[in-house]
């Protein structure tokens, strides 16, 4: 039995200010959107929707029993390699795509275990866990992927300093500074 996605509201009153007008409309449709490929992937739903920064991602289980996530998210430039980029890892490092429409911004992944986090763990035990994580995710990028490194390593060059003044300078200038040596260094090598 499928019942209704209820957008989160924090999330509802959010989304219009970060990502536009054109977000209302898209807001709107969210709901038979998820009961569409609810029907169409045989999910039920389970427990309040949840949601980031550009999409919300709704609780549910497949016709076996399988615990997985549906989400929904905001389709832009960002986010249009999604899942080709989860298809490349195939759960190696990053959650598993089960099935996804593109031209919808859905995308059915595996349930991650929330209670399992590196929050509560000391920087020293965290950092090889996060260290063997990049390691799975270093792999060749599909010929087929839009964004580039080098494209994106110049932005970053530039946005990191400004974001960094915007928010107040939250934090030492040297991390800001470290970041930027970073992504000059991709710029330079990035395909």
């Amino acid at each position: 039995m499928v019942h209704d996605l209820a957008v989160p509201p924090l999330f509802a009153a959010r989304a219009p200010r970060v990502l536009g007008p054109e977000a209302v409309p898209w807001l709107a449709a969210l709901p038979e959107l998820a009961a569409a490929y609810a029907r169409k992937w045989g999910l039920t739903f389970e427990g309040a929707a949840m949601h980031g920064y550009v999409g919300v991602v709704q609780p549910a289980r497949r016709a076996d029993g399988t615990p997985v996530v549906l989400k929904l998210g905001w389709r832009d430039e960002e986010s249009a390699d999604e899942p080709l980029a989860l298809s490349t890892w195939n759960g190696r490092g990053a959650v598993l795509l089960l099935e996804s429409a593109p031209e919808d911004g859905v995308l059915l992944l595996e349930r991650l275990d929330a209670s399992r986090t590196l929050d509560d763990l000391p920087l020293r035990s965290a950092v090889p866990l996060i260290g063997e994580l990049a390691r799975r995710l270093a792999v060749p990028a599909p010929p087929s992927l839009a964004r580039h490194l080098r494209v994106e390593a110049e932005e970053l060059v530039e946005e990191l300093p400004r974001r960094w003044a915007e928010l107040g300078e939250p934090f030492e200038r040297r991390l800001v500074d470290d970041a930027v040596a970073i992504c000059r260094e991709a710029r330079a090598v990035g395909g």
